[in-house]
């Protein structure tokens, strides 16, 4: 729980127009090793891409997050996400955690916006 207030007050003093935070000892950006810490995730040698395949995303989504976007049902625009999901759906589902939820919930919802 205390991960997520955290998260909360970082939010909260986050300002979208230089990028950074704005903390009462001063201002803070976070750079690529931070990133590289938080996610584990290397930042030196070969990208991690590759073929990117879209069969299957959705379940792979629900297998992340716990929850399955929905078949696009539209019958005269293309679907605008072949493999992957529209910000709309990511906030429609995770726009607020519940204050009472376990680490998994937590957890699911810090993936979410990752």
């Amino acid at each position: 729980m205390v991960e997520l207030h955290g998260l909360i007050a970082l939010t909260d003093r986050w300002r979208p127009e230089t990028h950074s935070f704005h903390l009462a000892l001063g201002e803070m950006t976070i750079t690529l090793e931070d990133i590289a810490m938080i996610t584990r995730l290397p930042i030196e040698g070969r990208a991690l891409t590759g073929k990117v395949r879209s069969d299957g995303w959705r379940q792979w989504i629900a297998t992340l997050v716990g929850v399955e976007p929905e078949p696009w049902t539209h019958e005269t625009r293309k679907d605008p996400r072949p493999s992957g999901v529209l910000f709309s759906w990511i906030q429609k589902h995770f726009r607020r955690c519940p204050k009472d939820a376990s680490s998994g919930v937590v957890e699911r919802y810090a993936r979410a916006y990752l």
